[in-house]
């Protein structure tokens, strides 16, 4: 990995910081697509291997349109890590809300990506963080995990669509993030779910070596992604039987 040059998006997140150090750790360079330009410049100046940055806001279509890339360059890979969402009920999400998690999560990072990928080297990786949450009934959450079930679905689909790339699906449980902050301000979720946060240096790492290893699939928790499939078998069984974990992200 050596010298190979990747770009992400969601950079100023928790998880972004990690890939960026993972990278760094691989000898591997980076351009970041963010939204704040002072939380970039902030970056550019703690991590070294940023090549470049390029200031995006990823709920804005007419920005996505505008997007481009030099020519000349030819990128090793893309890592889609932007992302939000609200623990709410779907009633409580008001017009602008939902409209903001399924573009972010979903639509236009599938037009940004339809931007990135004719700049992408035969056998380059395109990385889409989805959650866990797409594989299981998530009440307070719906929008959010609708958004990541369909962004899962679709990069299976793409996989097949694209066999001269290498596509990669993660599915991360947990962790901590500043995206709970804006998810639940009240700290609810944070504390229930403290003790089975997954490390965030760790997950990081775990994608880069995804990338490397070619991998199409990343559960993390394992026990998480096991106990989901025991759930499949006879989901509304057990979404009786454990109500009260389903209604875990009720505020």
């Amino acid at each position: 990995m050596i010298g190979k040059h990747y770009i992400l998006t969601g950079a100023t997140g928790d998880l972004g910081e990690s890939i960026i150090r993972a990278l760094d750790k691989h000898g591997a360079y980076v351009s970041i697509i963010v939204r704040n330009k002072e939380k970039a410049n902030m970056l550019q100046t703690k991590y070294k291997n940023i090549i470049d940055v390029h200031i995006l806001d990823m709920n804005d279509i007419t920005q996505i349109n505008q997007f481009s890339l030099n020519k000349k360059n030819k990128y090793d890979g893309v890592i889609n890590n932007a992302g939000l969402g609200y623990f709410k009920s779907n009633e409580n999400h008001t017009h602008e809300e939902i409209k903001e998690i399924y573009n972010i999560n979903l639509v236009n990072l599938i037009l940004l990506l339809n931007k990135i990928t004719p700049f992408l080297k035969r056998g380059g990786s395109v990385v889409n963080i989805s959650s866990i949450s797409s594989k299981v009934t998530t009440p307070y959450a719906s929008h959010y995990a609708a958004s990541k079930a369909a962004l899962s679905s679709f990069t299976n689909s793409y996989r097949l669509e694209r066999e001269d790339l290498h596509v990669l699906t993660v599915n991360p449980g947990p962790f901590e993030s500043q995206f709970h902050v804006k998810a639940d301000p009240t700290g609810t979720f944070q504390d229930l779910t403290n003790h089975i946060q997954i490390n965030i240096e760790q997950l990081g790492e775990q994608i880069i070596e995804g990338i490397i290893k070619k991998k199409t699939e990343i559960n993390n928790p394992r026990w998480m992604d096991f106990g989901l499939r025991i759930y499949q078998l006879a989901p509304r069984t057990f979404e009786q039987l454990f109500k009260k974990a389903f209604l875990s992200k009720k505020i």
